[in-house]
């Protein structure tokens, strides 16, 4: 921070209002500036970073002066000399476009009146709380007077002056407080509304009254110190000035980024992509740094309802400020781009989030969307030349004997399986690409939940995301056949449709996409693979180390969508052993609500596997059906044979650094079934600390919806938990898998 904005900063933490005169060497003005240091208001009459009151008496940059207005949330009072001059036409026009508080005194140049009459009036204009965006004329019938004490006013009795000084002290203070805390919370709710809607120059100047409404509640209330506890008070208007501040910077940045996103999907939108992404970061950066402070005083603040918006941009807008200097090489300025995007049916559920049944390529070159299209993978698989060994379970499981496109996403890691998506489809189709996306159904249907119904006037239809898993499965399957472009022709329709909404001329468009990638995201149900190792380490999930992980990862080998009908509930109990083992047993509770057989519906054949810390081992596992496990280190024919009927098989191998305990398990329509895994990962607690902490993640597959889970922990009683609130003996935490999921707890020893 510059030493100017310190020194402002520390002018305000001191309750000295700074008010800025231009034009201070006029007659008016030297004497305006004597009746302001006559108040306690610090006057300068050069450019200062963060002024609380402008008064301009001349007509020269008044632009500059009033974005600083806009900047700094100042009061501006412009003198003029004429009606309807080009000063006072901006003036009001920067009070309706950013909601600035403006007053206008026109001046008669005859006036009779003396330059301190005429000064004393200005500063009554400045600081009467009813002059916002009115014009007065001065030195003329009509003009505001100061109020002057009457020379007959003779002091009451002692006991009403005593009620009228405690009014004074009290009753009037929070009167003030409460107004300008009621103003600038609805000015914040409406900017939460702007700001959802699009109206990014409105919302600026609504958050801008926001932060200035607080801030005289802050000042208001500091004039009760010693009287009333104003301590909590002041923290929550402190949280509020502080919110309405990152809102109104969020505003400012959200303009230009409307207006780049428009650019790049019109192609007759001229714009300077670099330009103004340069011009966005400081806005980000400010953003970002004041987030990671008053996010978690957000969390526990009465101010939550009205502030929630704030934290769940965070993360969209760090990625978005690490990524800016690679979005222009991403949309193509510096060369033509080529994206994969996987469409992947989440109803049939793979390891990377769903079974890739169409897959789509979005070209961008000089900074524009050229081309989207969509095709059937079937017909890339069929352009395979030579033959690709598949994983063991694809080839005895799901009974390929090899390996395409359809399947590339085997691994539930992402980039693994995009990278392998993106080698199938060069082998197949020739064509090369610098990044791959995946995106399921749920990602779809957070779109159309944001656009609303959209007409598919080809197949004189309608989808909404209430029926868009039924249309798509009866419009793109049903009475398929071989060579047939039905499948295709619908879902380019729709994907045009919904296209062509989010990519109307309209900043709006912005605020629908935001919430709905930000979501997705961190649910996995859309996610991005670019092949260039900074890209990819930003987009990649930050990895927190952790003594203990599971990860139960899912691949539906019936070629059906019974997904559909899959209800699943997780418990996670790990049992705190004698020498300090983490003891940990996952069960699983399946039901499978699928009507009957028929398609879509029917059995539900999921091999599934847990990936847990490398070198776990595996201390039992079984079904509901009474079956127990046989693990092995192999899996083939051979030994899928040999299992007794009352056995089945954990095919024990390793991933990504993770041990993983792998089995077959199928569930009827209308059937239950209860699978549980214990394992003993090789980490361990020392008892010897006298503060112990047990780290944890239960991670979340791509693809999978708001799952039940509960946590539950068993310690011995010579631990005693840190959280008050937590019984001996054990910790219990209900919650869901909607995201990846990380614990932390802290036992102090007993001596």
């Amino acid at each position: 921070m510059s030493l100017p904005n310190v020194i402002a900063k520390v002018e305000k933490a001191q309750n000295l209002p700074v008010a800025l005169v231009i034009g201070g060497e006029r007659k008016i003005g030297s004497a305006l500036c004597d009746i302001l240091r006559s108040q306690n208001l610090q006057v300068v009459t050069d450019n200062h970073p963060s002024p609380d009151y402008i008064f301009q008496l001349s007509n020269k940059n008044t632009k500059n002066l009033l974005d600083l207005a806009v900047r700094t949330r100042a009061k501006f009072l412009l003198v003029t000399e004429s009606q309807n001059s080009e000063a006072e036409k901006l003036a009001l026009e920067y009070a309706k476009d950013y909601n600035l508080r403006v007053v206008i005194a026109q001046i008669n140049p005859n006036t009779l009146d003396s330059p301190v009459s005429l000064a004393s009036g200005l500063a009554t204009l400045m600081f009467r709380p009813d002059t916002d965006g009115k014009i007065f004329p001065l030195g003329s019938p009509g003009s505001p007077k100061i109020p002057r004490p009457n020379p007959r006013f003779r002091f009451p009795s002692k006991i009403f002056l005593a009620v009228l000084i405690l009014l004074m002290l009290i009753v009037f203070p929070v009167f003030a407080v409460a107004s300008q805390a009621f103003f600038g919370l609805q000015a914040l709710r409406t900017t939460k509304h702007l700001l959802v809607s699009g109206q990014f120059a409105k919302a600026a100047g609504t958050a801008s009254s926001a932060a200035s409404s607080f801030a005289a509640a802050k000042n208001d209330l500091r004039k009760l110190s010693g009287l009333i506890p104003i301590e909590e008070i002041y923290k929550t208007l402190d949280i509020a000035e502080d919110a309405s501040d990152i809102a109104y910077h969020l505003s400012l940045a959200a303009g230009p980024l409307a207006k780049f996103f428009l650019s790049v999907v019109n192609l007759n939108t001229a714009f300077d992509i670099s330009s103004a992404l340069n011009a966005v970061k400081p806005e980000l950066d400010q953003i970002n740094t004041s987030l990671d402070f008053l996010s978690v005083k957000i969390q526990t603040s009465r101010l939550k309802p009205y502030l929630d918006f704030l934290p769940m941009s965070k993360n969209l807008l760090t990625l978005t400020s690490h990524l800016l200097p690679y979005i222009p090489d991403l949309v193509g300025v510096n060369g033509r781009r080529t994206y994969l995007v996987l469409l992947q049916n989440n109803t049939e559920l793979r390891p990377g989030g769903g079974f890739i049944g169409s897959y789509g390529l979005v070209v961008f070159d000089k900074g524009k969307l050229m081309d989207f299209k969509i095709f059937d993978v079937y017909s890339a698989d069929g352009q395979l030349r030579g033959k690709v060994n598949p994983p063991d379970e694809i080839l005895h499981y799901l009974g390929q004997p090899n390996w395409y496109l359809r399947d590339s996403n085997w691994s539930p890691d992402f980039a693994l399986s995009a990278k392998r998506a993106a080698w199938f489809l060069e082998k197949e189709t020739g064509v090369v690409v610098d990044g791959v996306i995946g995106l399921d159904l749920y990602f779809v249907q957070k779109l159309l939940t944001a656009t609303g119904p959209l007409k598919l006037n080809d197949f004189d239809d309608v989808i909404s995301a209430e029926n868009f898993f039924q249309k798509a499965e009866s419009q793109a399957e049903i009475n398929f056949f071989p060579g047939s472009t039905q499948k295709r022709d619908y879902l380019s329709a729709a994907a045009s449709a919904l296209f062509n909404q989010l990519t109307a001329n309209n900043p709006k468009n912005l605020s629908l996409l935001l919430p709905a990638i930000l979501q997705s995201l961190e649910e996995k149900h859309l996610q991005i693979y670019i092949a260039n190792p900074k890209i990819e380490q930003i987009l990649a999930s930050p990895q927190t180390e952790v003594q203990n992980k599971l990860f139960l990862v899912e691949a539906n080998l019936g070629a059906n969508k019974a997904n559909y009908y899959i209800n699943r509930q997780f418990t996670v109990q790990t049992d705190l052993g004698k020498s300090g083992e983490l003891d940990t047993t996952l069960t699983v509770t399946y039901q499978n609500n699928s009507p009957g057989d028929v398609w879509p519906a029917g059995r539900y054949k999921n091999y599934l596997r847990l990936f847990v810390p490398y070198g776990s081992q595996l201390l039992a596992a079984s079904v509901g059906d009474n079956r127990v496990a046989t693990a092995s280190s192999v899996l083939n024919e051979n030994v899928l044979r040999s299992l007794p009927s009352d056995q089945f098989l954990v095919f024990q191998s390793s991933e990504s650094g993770m041990t993983t305990f792998g089995t077959l398990l199928e569930i009827p329509a209308n059937t239950r079934r209860i699978l549980t895994f214990k394992y003993r990962p090789p980490q361990t607690l020392d008892y010897q600390q006298t503060f112990l902490s047990y780290n944890f993640a239960v991670l979340k597959q791509a693809g999978t919806g708001h799952d039940p889970l509960s946590v539950i922990v068993n310690f011995p009683p010579f631990l005693k938990a840190q959280d008050p609130l937590v019984p001996g003996g054990q910790i219990r935490y209900n919650t869901n898998l909607s995201k990846d999921k990380t614990f932390n707890i802290i036992w102090k020893k007993s001596l």
